[in-house]
């Protein structure tokens, strides 16, 4: 049976909830951005898969904050000994950046959706605040 936390050689099942949500999301993300790109602007599913697009942006965002957070307070694998220095140092790095573009993309999302003066829901059921007041040379 799993365990709830880490522990020095596996990753207990709330980390893997997190990562292959996170997944699936991600899947969804891209399936839906990429054919919302291609529909015209008239045609009338765009709107809703944009919105789709966002509330899951949104949930996503969510999802790696949480991860964040129970990455913090929870112990991890650790990485192999046979690794060298500058393997665990890269590893280290690539980690942060990828936790950096999993925030920075859906917040530029956020932010640019603010900026043209459109809001930001979650399914319709929660309304997020704007970011910054419309962007008036952008209409």
């Amino acid at each position: 049976m799993g365990t709830i936390h880490e522990d020095e050689k596996k990753y207990g099942a709330v980390a893997k909830i997190l990562h292959w949500g996170m997944a699936i999301i991600i899947l969804i993300l891209i399936a839906i951005g990429t054919y919302m790109t291609g529909l015209d602007k008239t045609e009338p599913s765009k709107m809703q898969l944009t919105g789709m697009h966002k509330s899951f942006g949104v949930i996503f965002m969510q999802l790696v904050i949480l991860r964040i957070i129970w990455s913090s307070i929870n112990s991890y694998p650790q990485l192999p000994n046979v690794l060298a220095r500058w393997e665990k140092l890269l590893s280290k790095i690539i980690t942060v950046s990828l936790y950096f573009l999993m925030l920075a993309i859906p917040f530029s999302g956020y932010t640019m959706t603010s900026l043209f003066g459109h809001p930001v829901s979650i399914f319709g059921l929660v309304d997020l605040p704007l970011l910054f007041e419309k962007n008036q040379k952008w209409d």
